[in-house]
């Protein structure tokens, strides 16, 4: 016979061994999920060089070409669009002594810019064609555009096709494509911390979308064909935000 000690004692232990499965499963599942991360990365960046190896061949280039053109006709203007319109407002915000805002909305011109404006034509190109466009950008794309690996592969890209050399680009003495990570860890800060923001700092988030906007997005209008499109017009007369 056991007494109540007994029960009470077995079942702790009972509990205390669920509980230590459960949490070495939960272990388990978070390093799977972060390997599998790993491994998913690995190979994206491994189908990208390929294919932008192929790229280098005149006849690819000619289809890489082809196909971001004729997406870039429907989906570049309306997006361009919000991008200066955005940057805009975020200087205004600034002017008008709203920084946290301003940091926000910067930071949402530049998201645009590197999202709709640059690496969604880019996978166009390179995987996709115009007929999957708009519900296969959204799974491959995802969030993965704040991550440096996205970004260096779009920095090959236009290297490759283009001749751009991102990290040279630069307006009013500032570098824009070296300053992404900054403005979005300063973004996340505010908007998931409250974190204050100065004047400065503001003022710099502004200028950086402003830099990113005035000299990333000539060369990638003629990558996409728009400069030869007879009604399309860059917005506001092609002003900087």
């Amino acid at each position: 016979m056991h007494d109540l000690d007994d029960y009470d004692e077995l079942r702790d232990e009972k509990y205390h061994d669920a509980a230590a499965e459960d949490a070495q499963a939960e272990w388990f599942e978070e390093a799977f999920a972060e390997r599998m991360d790993e491994v998913y990365a690995e190979r994206f960046q491994t189908e990208v060089v390929e294919r932008i190896d192929e790229v280098f061949d005149e006849h690819f280039e000619a289809i890489f070409r082809s196909q971001v053109e004729s997406w870039s006709a429907k989906h570049w203007p309306p997006a361009e669009t919000t991008a200066h319109r955005v940057g805009r407002e975020a200087r205004a915000f600034t002017n008008e002594g709203l920084y946290a805002p301003a940091v926000v909305w910067s930071a949402t011109c530049v998201e645009i810019i590197l999202r709709d404006l640059t690496l969604s034509p880019i996978f166009v190109g390179l995987f996709l064609g115009e007929q999957w466009a708009d519900a296969a950008l959204k799974i491959m794309l995802g969030n993965r555009w704040t991550r440096r690996e996205t970004r260096a592969m779009a920095r090959h890209v236009l290297h490759a096709i283009v001749g751009i050399d991102v990290d040279a680009l630069e307006a009013r003495a500032i570098r824009p494509w070296g300053e992404i990570d900054n403005l979005l860890t300063i973004r996340n800060q505010v908007v998931h911390s409250g974190s204050e923001v100065s004047s400065e700092m503001a003022t710099w988030a502004v200028d950086v979308a402003a830099a990113l906007y005035a000299t990333l997005l000539p060369p990638l209008r003629k990558l996409c064909g728009l400069t030869e499109e007879a009604g399309y017009r860059a917005p506001e007369g092609g002003t900087i935000p």
